[in-house]
């Protein structure tokens, strides 16, 4: 095979199937550029197959790649196209709002394409523990990027966790770690963390978790996020599933409200956030299918049944207010769907998640056209609501109790509990938003 050639060497030879010696090596990288090792052991295994093995100290500046500086132990095998590192490396970026560790692994390395593998349990050179992805504090307070650094707190929250390989993309200068398949191509699902080498800002796409744990509310979401680590402002563009337990009836009150509106637009169901969103929530082939349906008849065939639920908002902007300890939406929401039942809708609204030790908690406001709106505020284990449709809060105040509760086994009780408009008031109050002159004089 000859994948190598060693020269310099002082050689010792015993017998026919046996020798020793020490060798220089040229380590010629994706630039071409070349760096010489040596090799303190050349010898023979058991195997009557040649090996070799050197160390690379921190002092010799050695470089995997122009991204990667390397220290640790090397090894030939004469058999293997490529050397093996068992060390350390560490990125070649300067950014002051992220520390940049030393990653152990131990993996072969391909110099014209490097990929330092990422274990679920990545450890720094002196075997602390590392994490990769963008966290939440334990206390809710913020939002950081962690490249491969030291936690804040080993009980912090992995809001977009990543795991797989570390690589450089050279076209976008951006160190990313996914899995193979993700790097090579970003179309198939899982989580890719990027971080820019020149401008300081991280970004994920995949699967995310905000981090709200509501009880009987299952939230989901996927797209993508970006955490600007100059201004440490974090941003989400995302597909979301809400899954809760609703009287059907009422609901469906909202579903023939936002399908009958004239004054909705449409839901772009081709924007970055849907396509990337759908295959991680529902799963590819399921995705894949939908897709097709929707490219050939403008709708679903048949709604996924991963689809069927309460609440599905097609795309939502978020941003991470820290003073707040909240997600708080920004702009119109897509409506997809409310069950079975297919929208695709641009709605105005409003729609915050609230995260603290001690409690999780949302509040989602649909203005529906210059007609209706709808209000739903989640908090420990009831979902109050009310609306301008006064049928729809009739037809709650009128139901019996226990068609407002849900029980289910090893969960708290979820109650649905008629507001009172106030609290709607409060809310747009909050975020400064005016009320429309209809909602003025509906209360005349």
């Amino acid at each position: 095979s000859k994948f190598h050639l060693l020269y310099n060497a002082e050689v010792n030879i015993f017998g026919r199937k046996n020798y020793n010696a020490n060798a220089d090596y040229d380590y010629i990288d994706e630039i071409n550029r070349k760096q010489t090792l040596h090799f303190d052991v050349v010898a023979v295994d058991d195997s009557i197959r040649s090996y070799a093995t050197g160390n690379i100290t921190d002092s010799s500046a050695f470089t995997l790649s122009p991204n990667f500086v390397y220290q640790g132990d090397i090894r030939l095998n004469a058999w293997r196209e490529f050397l093996t590192f068992d060390g350390t490396v560490k990125m070649n970026y300067d950014c002051e709002r992220i520390d940049n560790n030393w990653l152990a692994f131990n993996s072969e390395i391909d110099p014209k394409e490097v990929m330092i593998p990422v274990s679920g349990n990545p450890l720094d050179i002196d075997d602390n523990k590392l994490l990769a992805g963008i966290m939440m504090k334990k206390d809710s307070t913020h939002l950081y990027t962690s490249f491969l650094n030291k936690p804040k707190k080993y009980s912090d929250l992995a809001v977009f966790p990543v795991e797989g390989m570390l690589y450089f993309d050279n076209t976008l200068r951006e160190y990313q770690i996914g899995s193979l398949e993700k790097i090579q191509n970003d179309e198939v699902p899982g989580n890719l963390l990027r971080l820019s080498k020149d401008k300081c800002i991280s970004s994920g796409e995949g699967k995310i978790d905000l981090g709200i744990y509501a009880g009987q509310v299952k939230i989901d979401a996927a797209g993508f996020i970006n955490h600007d680590l100059v201004k440490d402002s974090v941003e989400l563009n995302v597909m979301m599933i809400l899954d809760f337990y609703f009287p059907k009836e009422v609901l469906d009150m909202v579903s023939t409200a936002i399908y009958n509106s004239p004054d909705l637009e449409p839901a772009d169901l081709s924007a970055d956030a849907y396509v990337k969103a759908l295959p991680e929530l529902i799963g590819e082939e399921q995705a894949n299918e939908a897709f097709r349906n929707l490219s050939l008849y403008g709708e679903y065939k048949k709604m996924p049944k991963e689809l069927d639920k309460s609440l599905v908002l097609s795309e939502v902007n978020l941003i991470w207010d820290s003073s707040t300890h909240s997600y708080i939406s920004v702009g119109q929401i897509g409506i997809g769907n409310m069950g079975s039942t297919e929208l695709n809708r641009y709605v105005d609204g409003k729609l915050e998640f609230v995260k603290t030790r001690s409690t999780n908690e949302f509040v989602l406001y649909l203005q529906v056209g210059f007609e209706k709106w709808y209000y739903f505020e989640y908090k420990r284990n009831t979902l109050f609501t009310v609306s301008s449709d006064e049928a729809f809060n009739f037809a709650l105040k009128d139901m019996k109790p226990d068609r407002r509760r849900n029980e289910i086994k090893g969960e708290a009780p979820l109650s649905v509990v008629p507001a009172n408009e106030r609290k709607r008031r409060y809310f747009l109050q909050k975020f400064d938003i005016e009320e429309e002159e209809y909602d003025e004089e509906d209360d005349e």
